[in-house]
């Protein structure tokens, strides 16, 4: 969890007029075999936008037709049948123009919420769950649940239910909240997990007296509150890990209170050891780490690049670790100033293409995972076209152009060290889901035969052959087929058109859109933030 230092700098400038709501209610159940269910209903009020999706951790933050909500008068509507349990959930505000932040907002008028690994809010709810125990002061069922994922901190999906559980639990700065907190520590004194859960309190509760402003701006008397309640949360976090050194969370937020402390980066780096002995893939102590040591803080630039290439093999076991490993070299990249460079530095690329190589074995459906990689790959590729503003709800329909000329190159390049044929085969499979044409799977074909599966690029290559096409791609076409059927892939050494302008050279390319989609997308300037939406987990 990243706390409140993070000044939340994206607005969204239709604040004044959205506005939300959220209902639970149990569903009968036919027998007393039957799972224990819950309807949730979301309401989000923007009388403006084209269309509206909730997204959450039920869904998978996945963008489809059953997440899209109904309109009702100048809200928007929908219910969603969930199993006991704690969820975490934000609305996806379609409209023209695009709004900030490419349209995610929490739920205003819900007052519980997470902050996300990216400093951005996400709005809880509980149908059923432990949220609902915590309000009802049932902390006994809490204590035999958190215990429970102790036991289970190797499997990396219970690990992260612990953390989501942490950053769910306590999610007001108030009274009534310290009052229960303080009531189950009399009650359990000798369970770690309150001490976690108080620590964690007393850390947002210092960050709120002293605000997110620079330090010159901050009274006196805020630094004396910010500062006896990092004091007090160091006091009951170091309790913790006395109590339980096997749960992760306590060193993890000691990293958070060091930072907030100005602690020494051995200091630091002796709570991050803790937490990876506890869970060698723990996301949020990565995630402190990396922030320790970007310049902005207090690393250097050889710190930072040094941790990513050593947790780089943990993102097989842990996909989570994935935006730490990106944000890392975006901060490399924009800081003291942004280097242009910086990705054709010997070795980034190299790592980046380990890093997405798992990235795209672990999640070959997610489309941030593509999206950050085109972005990449045109700063490391000097021959790649012009970055593109990644749409992120029409990707592979607005931009299928741009990624089949990532494909073809990371299929043909000259340059071994240039190629990568299963992320080239991936996405050439994703580029022909959309649109089959004689371009796109030319480039399908060149993917499969480098990665040495020649049956299956002369049967793509043949289906290719078969369509209408202008007789100068069709000799292009038949060369690629004579190169394949001699054993050979393709070798072209430069990324080439995929649109249907590649018939016509001289022509000057237009915006590619999708036969289908019958419209043109403008491609503004990219930012360099990974969104919420594309986290792969937005639980930690």
């Amino acid at each position: 969890m990243l706390r409140a230092w993070s000044a939340l700098a994206l607005i969204f400038c239709a604040a004044a007029i959205a506005g939300a709501a959220v209902q639970v209610s149990r569903v009968e159940n036919a027998g007393e075999d039957e799972p224990e269910l819950y309807d949730v209903t979301f309401t989000f009020r923007y009388p403006y936008a084209d269309s509206v999706y909730v997204l959450g951790t039920f869904n998978g933050w996945e963008l489809a037709d059953s997440s899209s909500m109904v309109r009702s008068g100048d809200s928007w509507v929908k219910t969603v049948r969930l199993a006991r349990g704690d969820y975490q959930y934000k609305f996806r505000v379609i409209d023209n123009p695009p709004l900030a932040d490419d349209g995610w907002m929490h739920d205003r008028e819900n007052p519980q919420y997470a902050v996300n690994e990216f400093g951005t809010f996400n709005s809880l709810v509980s149908a059923g769950g432990l949220l609902g125990a915590f309000h009802n002061r049932e902390f006994a069922s809490i204590e035999d649940a958190i215990l429970k994922l102790v036991e289970h901190q190797s499997d990396r999906r219970e690990a992260r239910k612990l953390s989501a559980l942490y950053e769910s639990l306590v999610p007001r700065v108030d009274e009534e909240t310290w009052n229960r907190l303080d009531e189950w520590a009399t009650a359990s004194p000798e369970f770690h997990g309150v001490h976690i859960l108080r620590g964690t309190f007393l850390i947002d509760r210092a960050w709120k007296s002293r605000g997110s402003g620079w330090a010159y701006t901050v009274a006196d008397d805020s630094w004396a509150m910010f500062k006896a309640d990092l004091d007090a949360a160091r006091v009951e976090l170091e309790k913790a890990y006395k109590l339980e050194p096997r749960d992760p969370n306590s060193s993890a937020y000691l990293i958070t209170v060091s930072m907030g402390q100005g602690s020494s980066y051995e200091v630091m780096d002796a709570h991050f050891m803790d937490a990876i002995q506890a869970s060698p893939a723990h996301t949020s102590a990565h995630i402190r780490k990396a922030q320790y040591l970007y310049g902005r803080w207090m690393g250097r630039g050889t710190q930072l690049r040094d941790f990513v290439r050593e947790f780089a093999e943990k993102i097989r076991d842990n996909p989570d670790l994935f935006t730490v490993a990106l944000n890392a070299h975006r901060d490399l990249y924009n800081y003291p100033q942004r280097n242009p460079e910086y990705y054709r530095l010997p070795g980034v690329w190299d790592e980046l293409l380990l890093v997405y190589g798992y990235a795209f074995e672990s999640h070959p459906d997610k489309d941030y995972v593509y999206t950050n990689f085109i972005h990449d790959a045109m700063r490391a590729e000097p021959r790649a076209q012009r970055p593109v503003q990644a749409n992120r709800l029409k990707i592979d329909r607005v931009y299928w152009a741009e990624m089949n000329d990532l494909a073809y190159m990371l299929a043909t390049h000259p340059r071994a060290d240039h190629r990568r044929g299963d992320a080239a085969v991936a996405i050439a499979l994703r580029v022909t889901g959309i649109v089959r044409l004689p371009q796109t799977l030319d480039t399908l074909s060149a993917a499969y035969a480098e990665e040495g599966d020649f049956a299956s690029a002369l049967q793509v290559m043949d289906e290719a052959l078969k369509m209408p096409m202008a007789d100068k791609l069709r000799r292009e076409l038949a060369a690629h087929a004579e190169t394949l059927r001699r054993g050979e892939p393709i070798r072209e050494g430069a990324a080439r058109a995929a649109s249907p302008d590649r018939q016509n050279p001289g022509k000057e390319k237009k915006p590619s859109v999708a036969p289908e989609e019958g419209r043109q997308v403008p491609k503004e300037d990219y930012d360099d933030r990974i969104r919420p939406s594309e986290s792969i987990s937005n639980t930690i």
